[in-house]
């Protein structure tokens, strides 16, 4: 996975992107300081809202042929969260993967699709149950605890843009949020 730090802008969109990006950031550590369900509503719904920043889908043009490009736009001082815009060209899917900490996600822009997995009991490898299309602005929050594990992808044309909040900060001796799980073959 590529990981690149700030993204090139311009003197305009940078003053836009750390406003949005930073109430963003203000109300994750809100959350983190109130905990329980609260947390979960206020990450997902400000995640929702940032989705809808305009700048998030300038990112288009940052895309990577070899696969989906991650974009770390902020890293928390105190290392309890970061955040990250992720750009997805045609035809690039995550692999599938769990998370070692909790995670809010939405789409901003283009299409993408996301399929839930179960494990099965007998040999330890993920089973597809359904895929759903997401819909843009529309938060997913989930805790490393609930044993999600999913797969994210864009089928279209469209580059697509995606925001995601993680609960762990990216980078620090190569500590990252997915946990990878192994889907039966064919799967």
């Amino acid at each position: 996975m590529d990981i690149s730090p700030a993204l090139p802008s311009r003197s305009g969109a940078a003053s836009r992107q750390a406003a949005w990006l930073g109430r963003l950031a203000r109300t994750v550590e809100e959350a983190l300081r109130q905990g329980g369900v609260a947390r979960r509503a206020l990450i997902a719904e400000a995640v929702a809202e940032a989705s809808r920043a305009p700048e998030l889908r300038e990112l288009r043009r940052f895309g990577s042929q070899r696969c989906y490009a991650r974009h770390l736009l902020h890293a928390d001082p105190a290392e309890r969260f970061s955040i990250l815009a992720l750009v997805w060209r045609r035809g690039q899917f995550s692999p599938v993967h769990g998370h070692h900490a909790w995670c809010a996600f939405a789409l901003s822009c283009g299409r993408l699709l996301e399929t839930h997995y179960a494990i099965c009991e007998a040999d330890g490898l993920a089973v597809p149950q359904h895929t759903l299309p997401l819909a843009p602005f529309c938060a997913d929050f989930t805790e490393a605890a609930d044993g999600h594990v999913h797969r994210l992808g864009n089928p279209a044309r469209e580059v697509a843009v995606s925001l995601h909040v993680y609960g762990r900060v990216w980078g620090g001796g190569g500590r990252g949020v997915n946990r990878p799980v192994i889907a039966r073959a064919g799967d």
